[in-house]
């Protein structure tokens, strides 16, 4: 009786866990042969956040549960959220947790570690919604005769519906309307031609609520009105906002609302062509 020992190496992945099988062959056409799975351990890898709450509202609740790859299995959790830019830890160390009182800035992140290391989530945005916020400085009028224009911006999720009143009633039927929208903010824009200027309220409402606003005349000259919000969890991270600026020209030739990026959490660089100024956003 005599022993044959066959070696084989390879560099095994967690991606695809590895089966071995031995053949062997005797005098005789006689065959044997063995199947062995390998179990490949791993540090954490694929951290996310999953959301189980179908429809989260603002200070109200939501499930969520820390999902990840592992093995050996994960042994510690931790959880964090942010509060005023800021990440601050939570007291919950299971792999689902309810968080109270969310709002729509809230970004929620997991950490896990087993005996081989650890990984984190990226900061996970909670998808809230929230009754209609008329931005009040930035909605406004300005009357160039004979033109009058008129911009609402609304903060909103799900995104709402706006209405206007002129003079107390509905809009004149020469007035025309157009709309944007970047995130969870809708710009709507109200103009027609008129003798004088003409009072005009702007009515935002969703499921969860309403908002209304008389909006006050701009003067005509060149300048930064406002901006849409626009929260960033970094100091560097970019998200989109929109700037609006108000002239003569721009408003007749319809160029008032120009594209910006917000690079700080309540701050937006507006370009107008060939200049670019940094404004706070209210």
């Amino acid at each position: 009786m005599s022993t044959l020992i066959s070696s084989v190496s390879f560099t095994p992945t967690e991606l695809v866990k590895p089966r071995v099988r031995c053949d062997a062959h005797h005098h005789g056409n006689m065959k044997s042969s063995h199947t062995m799975n390998i179990n490949i351990h791993f540090p954490p890898r694929d951290v996310s956040v999953e959301v189980n709450t179908m429809r989260v509202r603002e200070g109200g609740s939501v499930q969520l549960v820390c999902v990840c790859k592992a093995d050996p299995p994960v042994t510690e959790y931790k959880w964090s959220y942010t509060h005023s830019s800021s990440m601050l830890p939570l007291p919950h160390h299971t792999h689902f947790i309810r968080l109270y009182n969310v709002t729509r800035h809230t970004h929620v992140q997991c950490s896990v570690r087993n005996a081989l290391g650890q990984a984190s989530s990226l900061p996970t945005h909670l998808k809230v919604q929230y009754a209609p916020t008329i931005v009040r400085n930035a909605s406004v009028c300005v009357w160039d005769a004979p033109v009058q224009k008129c911009v609402c911006v609304v903060d909103s999720n799900p995104h709402p519906q706006i209405t206007w009143s002129v003079n107390g009633s509905d809009p004149p039927l020469s007035f025309n309307t157009t709309s944007s929208h970047t995130l969870h903010t809708l710009q709507k824009t109200l103009w027609g031609n008129t003798h004088t200027q003409l009072h005009t309220t702007c009515y935002a409402f969703n499921h969860l609520g309403n908002d209304t606003h008389t909006l006050r005349f701009q003067r005509q000259e060149a300048t930064y009105l406002g901006g849409i919000q626009c929260f960033a969890l970094h100091p560097h991270l970019c998200c989109p906002c929109v700037c609006v600026f108000v002239s003569s020209k721009d408003w007749k030739e319809g160029k008032g609302d120009q594209q910006g990026i917000c690079c700080l959490p309540q701050y937006c660089e507006c370009v107008s062509g060939a200049h670019t100024s940094v404004h706070q956003l209210l």
